[in-house]
């Protein structure tokens, strides 16, 4: 049973940042009609890979340069857009670019790889993806030196490299045994196509280090709903399933690596003409997970309704999120939530995503991606020329400049 608790819009005093462009709910096309000549140039850079941008944000500012690395001169800002932020340890870290500035025979846009070992204070390229990689659009980070792109669906096979990112080879996977998934370990759809209704639902783990694929020994029952997807995992390995139904979203919460599930219907007010778009799942830890409902009307994002779970999906609590003038959160910060307002201004929850308040100021308004719950998250700033800047934090409060280098020539 849903309960429902009053959502309270707790601001924190201003911090300094630049003057906003636009106001207004987001997801309604005309606030940004007045800035969209900006943008239009931005998005022609965001065409490639497989993952769906977020709304295009306002010219960036300027910031001052970053002191060159050891390695090589270092640029603020590059027109070949960065994903992917993702630390082993406290110090290395890895970066995905796609390297859209350089022309590709296949029209593609290669990619490489960005690393730290300082914290994020220099980075360095370590080398190109091979061409065959192209359609492997998960990153999984195993340890400083074991690094691997893989598929979500269909997974046969994979791009490894056990030398920190330096080089990389095509593997097969071989099939294992059905096992749970242990912690961290990346979880795929393996099901096979299902006529014109799109995947069907068989569920599997990839044990990069041994090169194989695990089928879970059980999996949810979600025969008749549509995109029905795992979650990303934070480190104690809770594991989210979600899908859309005609009028509500479908949860499914594992504990324990796939041994169990526990089924979530989460239904959101019917109102004529609007239908469920899409369902995204936040998994912090200890049984608590945050998930979101995105609504639809004919003129595309209407409402996002917002449910929590502090014991593994036995129960769930409305956190009246569609009463908050914010875009869909972008992911979770020491079990609570980060997102960005209509113009790009960075908010962060406190009780549970009840409230909100201004997080840490940024030069210009951004879009925010996490690729690991409870991980960094990168904020990407998009000027007026297209350029792009980015900026990681572990707190969503302090930002540091992520000075990029230059692609290897």
């Amino acid at each position: 049973m849903v309960t429902s608790r009053p959502s309270r819009y707790a601001e924190a005093a201003p911090a300094p940042g630049p003057d906003l462009l636009v106001t207004g709910r987001p997801g309604r096309p005309w606030p940004w009609l007045a800035v969209a000549a900006l943008v239009v140039v931005a998005l022609v850079w965001w065409n490639v890979g497989g993952s769906e941008p977020e709304p295009a944000a306002p010219e960036a500012g300027r910031s001052e340069p970053a002191a060159p690395s050891e390695v090589t001169q270092l640029v603020v800002a590059t027109p070949d857009r960065a994903e992917f932020l993702t630390y082993a340890d406290g110090q290395t870290g890895f970066l995905v670019q796609w390297v859209c500035s350089e022309f590709s025979a296949e029209g593609n846009c290669p990619r490489q790889l960005l690393a730290t070992d300082d914290g994020g204070r220099s980075w360095e390229v370590r080398g190109r993806l091979p061409g065959d990689a192209r359609y492997l659009d998960r990153f999984v980070v195993v340890s400083p030196t074991v690094l691997a792109f893989v598929g979500d669906f269909l997974p046969s096979t994979m791009a490894v490299s056990y030398d920190a990112g330096r080089t990389f080879s095509m593997r097969a996977l071989d099939r294992g045994a059905d096992l749970p998934a242990p912690p961290g370990t990346p979880v795929v759809n393996d099901a096979t196509p299902a006529g014109n209704v799109g995947y069907g639902l068989d569920l599997s783990w990839i044990d990069v280090e041994n090169q194989s694929l695990h089928r879970l020994p059980n999996q949810p029952d979600a025969d008749g709903l549509a995109k029905v997807r795992p979650s990303a995992r934070p480190a104690d390995g809770d594991l989210a399933v979600s899908a859309i139904g005609l009028t509500a979203a479908h949860v499914w919460f594992s504990p324990d690596g796939g041994r169990t599930w526990r089924a979530s219907r989460l239904e959101v007010p019917p109102v004529a003409q609007h239908t469920i778009a899409a369902v995204s799942v936040f998994t912090a830890g200890a049984g608590l997970a945050h998930t979101f409902v995105r609504v639809n009307d004919s003129t595309g994002l209407a409402q996002v309704h917002g449910f929590r779970t502090d014991d593994g999906g036995e129960t769930w609590t409305d956190t009246d999120f569609e009463d908050q003038a914010l875009w869909p959160p972008a992911g979770v910060v020491a079990g609570e939530l980060i997102s960005t307002d209509n113009p790009g201004e960075v908010f962060l929850s406190s009780r549970g995503g009840q409230d909100w308040e201004r997080g840490g100021p940024l030069p210009a308004p951004a879009y925010l991606s996490q690729t690991v719950p409870g991980g960094p998250v990168l904020a990407t700033l998009v000027g007026q020329n297209g350029l792009q800047t980015y900026y990681q934090s572990t707190d969503g409060r302090v930002w540091t400049l992520v000075p990029v280098p230059p692609p290897l020539r």
